[in-house]
């Protein structure tokens, strides 16, 4: 089930920012491996809305 967070966040993340899941999940992945996390943990950051990846962080990956 931890795959559900995962692709829950991935959608969520892809309407926010204008961008398809692919995209919006490499960010996800991206920010987890810049701050040393889990990307399960990145996931459920941003489906409790405790995390929001604008688009200026996501175009400095």
């Amino acid at each position: 089930m931890h795959f559900a967070e995962v692709h829950q966040a991935t959608g969520m993340l892809a309407a926010q920012l204008g961008v398809d899941c692919a995209q919006a999940l490499a960010r996800l992945r991206g920010h987890a491996f810049r701050h040393d996390q889990r990307l399960l943990a990145i996931a459920r950051a941003v489906l409790a809305q405790r995390l929001r990846l604008d688009t200026d962080e996501a175009e400095e990956s």
